[in-house]
């Protein structure tokens, strides 16, 4: 009795039809991580850039427009000191923990990844591809997709994140999880080991 292809009629291995299925949930679960990362940076960046204008702005503004004894004008500059202290040592921290690098490099990479997702997803169901044709696009995505890990794994991804990054590939492919056999409908964290917990 003749063992079954693993080849379909097109010539394509199914292999490297999961193959691609199996990049496409990682890379994208990948660009859903450093998206979550960027928000919290973004908004934080945004506020230091506003407390920055706005404390100087707002003194202005108030000696402009109102005549202000002595005492009244000593309160407010004390008060846009305070602020002023606070958004230099904000301004201090940001620059050592370096929220700037971090957002050009989160932002660039889920769009790498998302990017590279897309593609392995369109490979995956491509019917009209001549076999050599597959393979070609094939090899060159999976150079491209192994550089991109090797620079995301610089990122110290935690195992939270990790299975935060599962559940989103799954629930966008609509694909079963392996540990607790359900096809995530949300993002909200469950008791899985694999695609909750986080």
């Amino acid at each position: 009795m003749e063992a079954k292809s693993s080849q379909p009629s097109n010539g394509i291995p199914e292999e490297q039809r999961r193959e691609c299925a199996e990049s496409a949930l990682r890379c994208f679960g990948t660009a859903y991580i450093f998206e979550r990362r960027a928000i919290p940076i973004r908004k934080r960046l945004r506020w230091l850039t506003f407390l920055g204008i706005a404390g100087p702005a707002a003194l202005g503004a108030v000696v402009a427009t109102f005549s202000l004894g002595k005492a009244a004008l000593a309160i407010s500059v004390g008060l846009v000191g305070i602020i002023g202290i606070g958004q230099l040592i904000l301004s201090i921290w940001a620059l050592v923990a370096k929220w700037d690098d971090g957002l050009a490099y989160y932002t660039e990479s889920k769009s790498a990844n998302y990017r590279l997702a897309d593609e392995y997803a369109k490979l995956m169901k491509a019917q009209c591809l001549a076999p050599q044709e597959f393979d070609m696009q094939f090899k060159q995505l999976e150079t491209e997709g192994r550089l991109r890990t090797e620079l995301d794994q610089r990122q110290d991804i935690t195992d939270q994140e990790k299975r935060m990054g599962m559940r989103a590939g799954l629930r966008q492919y609509q694909r079963a999880c392996a540990g607790c056999k359900t096809v995530p409908v949300s993002l909200r964290a469950t008791e899985c080991e694999i695609c909750g917990k986080f």
